[in-house]
């Protein structure tokens, strides 16, 4: 029931999968997989504490965040005042996100430290309230009196949709004045994603919806799919995160996949348009164009199932309403 309510879903029938999914549950209450998979409906019906509660179920059928650290402390409960160790968890654009939850753990009376992929270590390095920045390896060897996971830190908080601050929390570098409006492209996300096959959309009604707006285009595409990059977008230096963070900032407007390019742009405030697959990440789970997580991100939903021209033909629309034609 679980695969037939995933299917379901993938074709955008919610309504009948999640009640595949309640017959499931009813069936059997202490399943996991079960639990993980009505998290995500949780969190499309504004439950944001029981959806965060029942996706954690997923870490003992290893489907979400990652394996416990080496650490012998116990996981922070939200009120206890010490040094938290701060475990950074999936892949960067979800550690991205976590970073937003720093300042929340220090007015609890907290210092954070900070446990993340090395690569990012200059951006959460420019976020407020973080004492120790070091790498997932070595975490267990720095004092600290508690430690959680990135991914459910929203439990001990206990925060609902109406908590969430949406207000950036990555600060932009310094800003180049530009003649004409700076727009970063971003098509294409980690290949190693098992539903990296669901989110990529087609590139030629893609570029051919931005090609006669009067704008200069970077692209934010590195590695693979960047040789896809047509002429009219300009190729930045994007060899590391600061300079990835340095493009950014110069940028009025971010188009993206949901990608880790999309959480950091929608972390420094910058105005930012996502085009999503029909069953969509989590943290877009409720329904709309717009996020509680971040002010300045617009959504640009897939109504149907390997139909790309609904979203893509709204971004067409919504550029020609905002810029100049060529």
């Amino acid at each position: 029931k679980i695969d037939i309510s995933v299917e379901l879903s993938m074709k955008g029938d919610f309504k009948k999968s999640y009640k595949v999914l309640c017959e499931a549950a009813e069936e059997n209450p202490y399943c996991n997989k079960i639990a993980f998979n009505m998290g995500w409906y949780a969190l499309r019906q504004d439950k944001l504490q029981e959806g965060m509660q029942l996706l954690a179920r997923g870490r003992y059928e290893n489907c979400f965040g990652n394996p416990k650290p080496p650490v012998p402390t116990q996981i922070w409960d939200g009120k206890s005042i010490g040094t938290v160790l701060y475990y950074l968890e999936g892949g960067l654009g979800d550690q991205i996100h976590s970073l937003k939850y720093i300042e929340d753990i220090n007015k609890r009376g907290c210092d954070v430290i900070v446990a993340c992929s090395p690569e990012l270590f200059p951006i959460v390095r420019s976020c407020k309230g973080v004492k120790i920045v070091c790498e997932h390896g070595v975490a267990g060897g720095i004092y600290h009196d508690f430690w959680v996971p990135g991914m459910s830190v929203l439990i001990p908080l206990g925060y609902e949709y109406k908590d969430i601050n949406g207000k950036a929390f990555i600060p932009r570098t310094k800003i180049v004045k530009n003649k004409k409006p700076v727009i970063g492209v971003r098509w294409q996300g980690n290949p190693k994603f098992e539903h990296e096959q669901n989110r990529k959309f087609p590139l030629k009604p893609f570029f051919d919806a931005l090609k006669n707006i009067d704008a200069d285009f970077i692209c934010l595409q590195r590695d693979e799919g960047e040789e896809h990059c047509p002429e009219f977008i300009k190729k930045v230096p994007l060899n590391n995160w600061e300079e990835t963070r340095d493009a950014i900032s110069n940028c009025d407007l971010v188009i993206s996949s949901c990608t880790s390019i999309a959480h950091l742009s929608g972390a420094m405030g910058v105005e930012t348009w996502i085009i999503l697959p029909i069953l969509n990440y989590y943290l877009w789970g409720v329904p709309g164009d717009k996020s509680p997580f971040y002010d300045s991100i617009t959504l640009f939903r897939q109504k149907k199932f390997g139909c790309w021209k609904d979203p893509i033909n709204s971004l067409k629309l919504k550029l020609k309403q905002k810029y100049k034609e060529k």
